[in-house]
């Protein structure tokens, strides 16, 4: 007899998330100095979207990028710092921002 051996759903989203692209970028502010927001410049686009998630550090501001669920974290009243962490849509339901007492510290979790 002949069978098929397919994974139970748990083990197929554990393999999908051992195949997962993560990016972590310090981007050093979201704004150029002369060229404008990084968010215009094609290049930089390309290289987050090649990327399910995305962690950038040193946002200096509240940061969205077009199918991708973003959690922002700034300070208050500084230019300094920020962090964003962004989920491609396709994937965001399967993810849940972890509640921290630190302002800088953000951290999201998958579950199945």
């Amino acid at each position: 007899m002949n069978k098929t051996h397919r994974l139970p759903p748990v083990a197929q989203k554990v393999t999908m998330l051992e195949n997962l692209p993560i990016l972590s970028w310090n981007i050093h502010d979201s704004v150029m100095s002369q060229e404008g927001p990084k968010m215009e410049d094609s290049d930089f686009v390309n290289i987050l979207t090649q990327s399910s998630v995305f962690c950038l550090q040193e946002t200096k501001q509240e940061f969205f990028l077009p199918n991708y669920e973003c959690f922002n974290s700034t300070r208050k009243g500084s230019r300094s710092g920020g962090i964003c962490i962004g989920v491609h849509r396709s994937i965001s339901k399967q993810v849940k921002l972890v509640k921290t007492n630190c302002p800088d510290f953000q951290a999201i979790t998958f579950y199945p």
